[in-house]
């Protein structure tokens, strides 16, 4: 009797705690506010592009959308991005948290954007897109 009851509740308890968690409020993001950066851009967030090459002299390459075009930005809210082995298993449209460092020394091959030396990456949780 005893095990049964502790049992119900157990079960009374669970089903409370479901319901709350189904009534949570999704947290969205507007289009155009795709990502941030911290201080000193050793930390982005935002959301991957590959762009295709549209020549054969060109070379498709990797771009994190991190600001809007039009927002004040040093680096005009986008990085091209390096080395191309890091960006291993992802396809485009994913957030990320990138981790590593601009790079204004390194000659960039796309021709647009200021380059960004990847040392990390993982998908960016806790947001959710309709």
């Amino acid at each position: 009797m005893k095990r049964s009851a502790l049992l119900i509740a157990l079960l009374a308890t669970i089903m409370v705690l479901t319901a709350a968690g189904c009534g949570k409020k999704k947290r969205r993001y507007p289009e155009g506010d795709v990502g941030w950066h911290s201080a000193g851009y050793n930390k982005v967030f935002g959301k991957l592009q590959f762009v295709r090459a549209s020549k054969d002299s060109e070379r498709s390459y990797w771009v994190i959308r991190y600001a809007t075009v039009t927002g004040p930005d040093t680096y005009g809210g986008k990085f091209v991005l390096t080395p191309d082995s890091m960006m291993t298993g992802y396809a485009g449209g994913e957030y990320v948290e990138l981790t590593g460092r601009v790079r204004q020394d390194l000659p960039n091959t796309a021709g647009t954007g200021m380059m960004y030396e990847i040392t990390g990456i993982r998908i960016w949780e806790g947001h959710e897109r309709e």
